[in-house]
């Protein structure tokens, strides 16, 4: 039964970095993966709301607006920014009680500037 459980958050983690890595690029490929992954999924609402989400980050801002730690021509890491995207990968660590639970707003820390 653990296997099971360990393979499912597996799937939800996989679906989210998906989202991550293509985050602003409004990738086609992506979309397509993404597309086919919310019909393979209508019916578990966990993973099919991990697929929107990852659907939004690659669409985000119509291809015009990037998850970027450094400005200033890569000379200055923003420390917000850093703070906000750990606190989203730290919060996907247990994604049943915290992202898919009550603490769904977890994912706002994103779009701290």
């Amino acid at each position: 039964m653990l296997g099971i459980a360990m393979v499912a958050m597996a799937e939800e983690a996989a679906v989210i970095s998906l989202g991550l890595i293509g985050a602003g690029t409004n990738n086609a490929r992506t979309a397509g993966m993404l597309r086919n992954l919310s019909s393979f999924y209508y019916k578990v609402p966990g993973l099919l709301f991990c697929v929107r989400i990852a659907q939004g980050l690659v669409h985000m801002g119509k291809g015009l607006l990037t998850l970027n730690l450094y400005h200033s021509d890569h000379l200055l890491c923003s420390l917000t920014a850093l703070a906000g995207l750990v606190t989203m990968l730290h919060a996907c660590l247990d994604m049943k009680s915290i992202i898919l639970g009550k603490y769904h707003f977890f994912f706002t820390t994103l779009f701290w500037q």
